[in-house]
């Protein structure tokens, strides 16, 4: 049975990772996942607390996706799986005011080498609310994709639903959990994590209609298979 309301910051805090900003690289895709494979590392006890992965090292080394220019959810899962990703205290974050992504590195920016970490496959729940649910519940976090309408860039808290302006963009985020308004119209909703800084929305997070595939974010649903030993 899946729970009524579930809060991957609620249960599991030793697991939680700030919410960074993006700046303006096209790099939403590659916060989205790291995000989504450290919190399901820690949750399935990988990582005994919550590791920030390398979105660096992603956007510059997956050689399936453009960097800065933009990624799919399936293609980088497909490399965190293949090739892997390293921490971010090896690769920080440098990409902020770059259109075209750094080279791949071969060291840790200390100089030390770099030790990859994989996921064990890419699952896919694209569509399946229930599954969705059940998912974050009993493995973790999953990348989503959105359209992104005008109206969404001036989301400060609450329920978000496209309401009006024209789609300028799609997003890739982190959904962590669901719930429901607790007013008499009980509005279902997924709380989401962005990379757009802790000052954007909620510290950083949103909440958006849930069950009725809301501007897609129900419609591009992925995460990472970790298998229980290394």
């Amino acid at each position: 049975s899946i729970p009524a309301s579930f809060d991957f910051r609620e249960e599991y805090p030793q697991c939680i990772t700030p919410v960074y900003d993006q700046g303006h690289c096209g790099s939403c895709w590659a916060f989205s996942a790291t995000s989504a494979f450290g919190d399901r590392r820690c949750m399935q006890g990988l990582d005994s607390a919550g590791v920030p992965y390398s979105q660096q090292y992603t956007i510059s080394c997956d050689y399936l996706d453009l960097g800065c220019a933009g990624g799919l959810s399936f293609s980088v899962w497909t490399f965190l799986t293949e090739h892997g990703t390293t921490t971010l205290e090896c690769v920080p974050y440098t990409d902020a005011n770059k259109d075209i992504s750094s080279p791949c590195p071969d060291a840790c920016a200390d100089g030390s080498e770099i030790r990859l970490v994989k996921a064990d496959g890419c699952l896919d729940y694209s569509g399946n609310v229930t599954a969705i649910m059940q998912a974050l519940a009993n493995d973790g976090p999953v990348q989503a994709s959105m359209a992104v309408y005008r109206d969404f860039l001036y989301y400060r808290s609450g329920v978000y639903h496209h309401v009006y302006g024209s789609q300028i963009s799609s997003h890739a985020v982190e959904i962590i959990g669901y719930g429901a308004t607790d007013d008499e119209d009980s509005t279902p909703y997924w709380i989401v994590k962005n990379s757009l800084g802790s000052g954007w929305g909620e510290e950083g997070y949103f909440n958006i209609v849930r069950g009725s595939n809301e501007c897609d974010i129900e419609s591009a649903v992925y995460s990472g298979l970790f298998l229980s030993s290394e």
